[in-house]
């Protein structure tokens, strides 16, 4: 019976932690930052608990993950201690399943992050690419232009780079990027 109370309490407090890290963030650099301080202060006295050659933020692994695997754990031992199995077997199907849903979660993650810095463009995929005029740039002032990036059409705040007018519709090409801003020119 205490083991199900434990196994219940890890469900959950990581589930909590989990649902409000994902849809709030921070909790799990909070919650990280907690971590770390209980390390240096353990290696204070001489107990190491995470060795510091492991990268604790590498690429989106970290707290978040561990509560995944925290509410996997608590749930599979939950369910498999109410069946009546033994207590060793319980924690050992709450080890493997918190395993399962903290990979699936880490590759899930690894699998958004690819994407996006894949679908992001940088300053060499824009300058010298061609476009058009979506909001008419006014003298000295700001317009908008459209260009066709990685496959993508995507409008960006644009500068014309003699200060010129230039109206809606006409073909520019992209000079420089300068803090997200784009200089831009007319093609004669």
């Amino acid at each position: 019976m205490v083991l199900q109370w434990v196994f219940g309490v890890i469900t959950v407090v990581g589930g909590g932690f989990f649902l409000i890290s994902l849809f709030l963030g921070g909790i799990g650099d909070w919650l990280g930052d907690v971590f770390d301080g209980l390390d240096t202060a353990l290696e204070g006295i001489g107990i190491d608990v995470i060795p510091d050659d492991v990268d604790t933020d590498a690429k989106g692994a970290g707290c978040t993950t561990f509560l995944a695997f925290l509410t996997g754990f608590g749930a599979a031992g939950l369910i498999v201690s109410l069946s009546g199995v033994g207590a060793t077997l319980s924690i050992l199907a709450g080890i493997g399943f918190g395993l399962v849903v903290g990979a699936i979660y880490f590759w899930t993650i690894q699998l958004i992050m690819r994407q996006q810095a894949n679908s992001m463009a940088t300053d060499s995929d824009i300058v010298g690419k061609t476009g058009r005029v979506s909001v008419s740039i006014p003298e000295n002032g700001i317009g908008q232009v459209t260009l066709t990036v990685r496959d993508d059409i995507r409008p960006f705040p644009a500068w014309c780079e003699n200060s010129l007018t230039i109206e809606k519709g006409q073909a520019v090409k992209v000079v420089s990027v300068e803090g997200g801003r784009l200089f831009v020119e007319r093609v004669a």
